[in-house]
């Protein structure tokens, strides 16, 4: 009996001692920060403002090559806000499993436009501008191909939209959402340098989502477009980018379609600092009746940022009209950012 468990618990700890070695390594990184956002012609609170986050990693290696890697991402209140998994699977393409974190999919290209510090609609102000999401917002799972002459194709897929519920827990389902059902998105990324140095700093991109829905009222699926380039010359990248969304609605009063437009130019003064200009207008549409009111929003925003090692200092002065589609509704802010990274 004894020599018996001596050679289950010698056997056991080799399996351990196996699965040990492939385990792979774990890595903590991070940031902090604060703000000074100030904002002209408006009521505001204190206008200091902070961020600090923690993400915590892991990768390996199969003993067939394939590598893979996850992240779980902490917010301020040191809470689980999200996740992914990946897998690389070499000339086979990779696998992507993402819960919130976002980048997979139409929402990898929601704003491809060059800037200093952050897009145009995210210096601090509230534009309340509707952006490209895709299946973005719900568990999704994408495969993306290798890349062949310079071009990938990214296709994600979720299986049901969520209602809020990403980070299900192990065995459970998220939240449901009566309003969509499954949704796909397909994502081009293409380099064009066609073998010519002059053409290497271009990149076109090209995606379409479509978002099953549930409308009671006769309406259609939920679908979103985007296509557009960036292109690199030296020290200076421009870019111009269009969106589209319609949402099927035909509720009277309800957005019926967005139409949307984004360009930028930054320039990189030096390896330590960076200049841009930004500008986005999105035109919302709603029905009602016979004809369809329109409300353009439009963001300008110019951009300066300063780096040093770990520190990051970045100045944004952002204008928004009509900000949330609502007329007459403006606001003009300074935004000064201060960032740690580790």
């Amino acid at each position: 009996m004894n020599k018996i468990t001596k050679i289950g618990v010698t056997a056991l700890c080799g399996s351990l001692a196996a699965v040990a070695a492939n385990a792979g390594g774990m890595s903590v990184s991070g940031g902090a920060g604060f703000t000074w956002t100030s904002e002209s012609g408006a009521v505001t609170g204190n206008p200091i403002g902070m961020k600090n986050n923690l993400t915590f990693g892991a990768a390996g290696e199969l003993d067939n090559g394939f590598s893979w890697s996850m992240n779980a991402y902490q917010s301020d209140a040191n809470a689980l806000t999200s996740s992914t998994w990946s897998m690389n699977m070499d000339t086979l393409g990779s696998l992507k499993v993402d819960f919130g974190a976002g980048g997979v999919g139409l929402d990898a290209l929601d704003d491809k436009m060059p800037t200093a510090w952050e897009e145009t609609h995210g210096t601090g102000v509230a534009s309340g501008v509707d952006t490209i999401t895709g299946v973005h917002g719900s568990a999704a799972i994408q495969y993306t191909t290798p890349k062949i002459l310079g071009t990938t194709l990214a296709l994600a897929w979720t299986p049901e939209r969520d209602g809020g519920g990403l980070q299900a827990d192990l065995g459970n389902s998220g939240a449901l959402d009566n309003r969509y059902g499954q949704g796909v998105d397909a994502v081009i990324q293409m380099n064009a340098s066609l073998g010519t140095d002059i053409l290497s700093g271009l990149n076109l991109f090209v995606g379409a989502s479509q978002l099953d829905t549930a409308n009671s009222d006769g309406g259609d699926d939920h679908y979103e477009g985007t296509a557009g380039f960036t292109y690199a010359l030296g020290p200076v990248t421009v870019g111009l980018q269009k969106m589209g969304e319609a949402t099927g609605s035909d509720v009277r009063g309800a957005t019926d379609h967005y139409e949307s437009m984004a360009y930028g130019v930054s320039f990189n003064v030096s390896d330590n600092i960076a200049l841009s200009y930004g500008y986005y207008e999105s035109a919302r549409d709603t029905n009602d009746g016979a004809d369809s009111t329109r409300v353009e929003l439009d963001i300008e925003s110019i951009q300066l940022s300063y780096t040093i090692g770990s520190l990051g200092i970045k100045l944004a002065s952002t204008e928004v009209g009509n900000a949330a589609y609502s007329s007459g509704s403006n606001a003009e802010a300074t935004t000064l950012a201060f960032s740690l990274a580790f």
